[in-house]
């Protein structure tokens, strides 16, 4: 008898979550979207490639400062535009 309840249990709560939109599941579940989650990659491969931590010259991808500024030596070159 007991297992016939909980099996009704699991049955109520998957028709809850096709129901239910991808944002509240994910809330519900104390996740983030996809496209958050691959921004933050993103932002960890940009931080990488910066400090040296992968095998590609930063210059490949970036203009910066090789002098020694205020902070750190990791800022930015400003590009003008004409």
């Amino acid at each position: 008898m007991e297992a016939i309840s909980q099996e009704g249990k699991k049955e109520s709560n998957q028709n809850d979550t096709k129901t239910k939109s991808y944002e509240m599941c994910l809330k519900e579940c104390g996740l983030t979207t996809l496209e958050t989650r691959r921004l933050r990659v993103d932002q960890i491969e940009v931080f990488k490639i910066l400090n040296g931590n992968e095998n590609i010259e930063r210059n490949m991808f970036f203009s910066v400062k090789e002098e020694r500024t205020r902070g750190h030596e990791l800022h930015q070159q400003r590009s003008s535009v004409d």
